[in-house]
């Protein structure tokens, strides 16, 4: 079977309609719908909230085609409850986790406790931090330019304005919850996971050119089976693009731990997947064989 396993319903207008659309169009069997929810965002423009309502509306009109998850945001009290609850009723993992936290810190820490106690994948996202000081979006595209040699975080929003944490912004702290939760299938994506592919990260949010030396991401993969890693987005696609050859043999050496993945986005990750040469067992394992040994269909 084929899986998109990152996919919103209300994010760039994707009505459920629509995705059943193009999981059709792409013959696709199933698509993971994920939510968004953070009670507090730190800048409000950098947030959309995508409720655990829309997407279960959407699995309930197409449940042989959606596979439902909800990641409440873990700083917001009773949100225990509310996992529990939307999971008794269908909810298949944990996702997408975005907020402005630190692995380490007790709100994480809860939420991975009962990531274990259900047993369900946590679909991650990481974005590393920015300064956006004045209230003009010129200023602070020329600000971060000059801080950071060029990072784009700064540019995709006109309105931000003040000091951004980031999103799960440390791979030690990763780490620290890989080696603690052997059992919980962690999904990682975003820019910032994705640029781990390298060492030499530079500043640029998705950098360019050939990796030199494998960063910090090649060791977690080669270290935790429990860490995962999502195409989708911008970020798993450039770090495909930006060095083929690199790409082949991660996704080669990484086959069982990849999952194809799309966040809405139409980069033409599949064409770029097949111009790899990949074996195909490799392949057939990242367009859906992972996504289905995580999250197996329910019996009939």
């Amino acid at each position: 079977m084929r899986v998109d396993s990152h996919l919103h319903v209300g994010f760039r207008d994707f009505s459920p309609e629509k995705i059943i659309g193009y999981l059709d169009a792409e013959r696709l069997d199933l698509g993971w719908l994920l939510t968004w929810e953070e009670d507090h965002p730190v800048i409000p423009s950098l947030y959309q909230h995508l409720s655990v309502a829309d997407v279960f509306s959407a699995y309930e009109r197409f449940p042989t085609r959606i596979v439902p998850m909800y990641a409440p945001d873990p700083a917001r009290p009773g949100f225990r409850e509310d996992l529990r609850s939307w999971h008794a009723r269908g909810i298949r993992g944990i996702g997408e986790l975005k907020v402005s936290c630190t692995w380490d810190s007790a709100p994480v820490g809860a939420l991975l406790e009962e990531a274990r106690a259900l047993g369900l994948p946590v679909v991650f996202h990481m974005e590393g931090p920015g300064w956006f000081p004045f209230p003009w979006s010129w200023a602070n595209r020329v600000f971060t330019h000059a801080l950071n040699r060029g990072n784009r975080l700064g540019r995709r929003q006109g309105n931000r304005r003040g000091y951004f944490p980031g999103y799960l912004p440390d791979f030690n702290g990763l780490r620290g919850r890989l080696a603690e939760l052997p059992e919980v299938a962690f999904i990682g994506h975003g820019p910032l996971f994705w640029k781990g592919i390298a060492r030499e990260q530079g500043g640029a949010l998705y950098p360019s050119g050939k990796v030199g030396e494998p960063g910090i991401l090649c060791d977690l993969l080669a270290r935790y089976p429990n860490l995962h890693a999502d195409l989708s987005g911008r970020g798993g696609y450039n770090a495909l693009a930006r060095d083929p050859a690199f790409a082949r043999d991660l996704l080669a050496a990484h086959s069982r731990q990849v999952l194809f993945g799309t966040d809405n986005f139409s980069l033409g990750l599949p064409a770029l997947l097949a111009g790899l040469g990949l074996a195909p067992a490799d392949l057939e394992r990242i367009l859906g064989g992972n996504a289905m040994a995580l999250v197996p269909p329910r019996a009939a």
